[in-house]
């Protein structure tokens, strides 16, 4: 068998089975009855805290297996968070809603004081890594905290389903925003086309306006290059003409009364 043909019905077999499990949403990523995961310090901070997880809601369970609250209450804890988990986490693989979890802090204690449990058991509800809810036993009788406990989970978990139906509405929105731009510039295409018109209207005009203010400016300077040439001819014509100039018209430029006392000039 060709070696591409064995890789094809590998790829073929994979996604049927990855169909198939798809399609067992009972059993995908819900923790068994009757038992969850139990944190320490090194997968608390890798699977709550860690921002980029495939898990949106973690709810703890902090307590100590010797103390007798947290042996009645825990039984239900653990019946609670594997109908949760069914419930929320259906049809999903990649991405989960929600995971149930218990932190032993007889063992762990310094995780326990570090998430601030003080009373035993404890119940946190934490959102992307950060601490959101809040439950601790009250030190009543066991059928009435467990009640609590019931009430306590189930409204976080009803948070819980209006948020994932809020995260699905805000990525269609995200959608429809990278969508925006392109309508928006298909919109405001014809005013970005007069506009440019207008400027390269603009320029050729003031460009012409310049030219002839340019051919203006050149016309005067000449006219004015005339002139002086002109000017500065007649004034080397000049000197000529008072050479040619005879005595007799030089006596009429002289004073009558001074033509008069002196008629004769002797020399």
């Amino acid at each position: 068998m060709p070696s591409c043909l064995r890789s094809a019905l590998a790829v073929l077999l994979f996604l049927g089975l990855a169909h198939l499990s798809s399609g067992q949403t009972s059993n995908t990523a819900v923790s068994d009855t009757g038992s969850v995961p139990v944190l320490n310090r090194v997968t608390f901070r890798g699977n709550v805290f860690d921002e980029t997880a495939r898990t949106e809601h973690w709810v703890v369970f902090f307590c100590v297996d010797w103390y007798k609250p947290c042996q009645h209450l825990r039984p239900s804890y653990l019946a609670l968070a594997s109908d949760w988990e069914r419930e929320l986490n259906k049809n999903q693989l990649l991405q989960l809603s929600v995971r149930f979890a218990e932190v032993d802090c007889a063992v762990d204690k310094v995780l326990c004081n570090d998430q601030l449990v003080e009373m035993y058991p404890a119940l946190v509800h934490y959102h992307r890594g950060k601490r959101v809810g809040y439950w601790e036993n009250g030190g009543g009788k066991v059928e009435k905290e467990d009640k609590k406990m019931h009430d306590w989970i189930e409204n976080e978990m009803s948070f819980s389903m209006v948020e994932v139906q809020q995260d699905l509405i805000g990525s269609n929105e995200t959608k429809d925003v990278h969508q925006h731009p392109l309508a928006t510039a298909i919109r405001f295409a014809p005013l970005a086309a007069a506009i440019v018109g207008m400027m390269v209207w603009i320029f050729t005009v003031g460009a012409e306006v310049v030219r002839g203010f340019q051919d203006l400016s050149s016309k005067s300077v000449l006219r004015l290059r005339r002139a002086s040439s002109t000017s500065w001819a007649e004034d080397l014509k000049k000197p000529a003409l008072r050479q040619q100039k005879t005595p007799e018209s030089l006596r009429q430029r002289l004073p009558e009364s001074w033509a008069r006392e002196r008629q004769r000039i002797e020399l």
